[in-house]
């Protein structure tokens, strides 16, 4: 799966990032289908609590509210526009899922609500030279976990 990022979205969660210091903050990815395989990342939001030092924990209620008015938005077009899954930062950590993660998405693709085949989870991190650092990874409901392409676009 390839997944197109704005580089103004990759500056906007950078500077959330910054602005959360050692705190792990998230929220839902929403995109865009625009071929085979192939997304585009149209909005994120970010959870207003953030988590611990090394853990984040999702709010249901919060994120469905989210996901609700950006499928609104968007006319409801769910076969085009659609929840992708979910992010969140490891600030003290490397920017790759953990167990928990991996449990998590695996949970969420097992809800009957969820009602989707694939989620997509992006962990990122600001590294001590300030750069940003982003990995996207695939859970399918088969239980196989794919990497995910990222395509940073202008």
């Amino acid at each position: 799966m390839k997944l197109s990022i704005s580089q103004k979205t990759l500056d906007v969660w950078k500077e959330e990032l910054l602005n959360a210091k050692h705190k792990e903050i998230g929220g839902v990815l929403f995109g865009e289908h625009v071929g085979d395989e192939e997304f585009r990342l149209i909005k994120f939001t970010t959870q207003r609590r953030r988590g611990g030092e090394a853990s984040f924990k999702r709010k249901g209620r919060e994120a469905s509210r989210s996901l609700k008015r950006l499928s609104k938005a968007h006319g409801n077009d769910h076969s085009r526009f659609n929840y992708l899954g979910e992010w969140h930062s490891h600030p003290n950590a490397p920017a790759i899922p953990s167990t928990v993660d991996c449990r998590t998405m695996q949970s969420l693709l097992d809800d009957k609500t969820t009602i989707a085949n694939f989620l997509v989870l992006m962990i990122l991190r600001v590294n001590g030279q300030q750069e940003l650092e982003v990995s996207a990874s695939t859970f399918l409901a088969s239980g196989h976990i794919l990497e995910c392409e990222i395509e940073i676009a202008d």
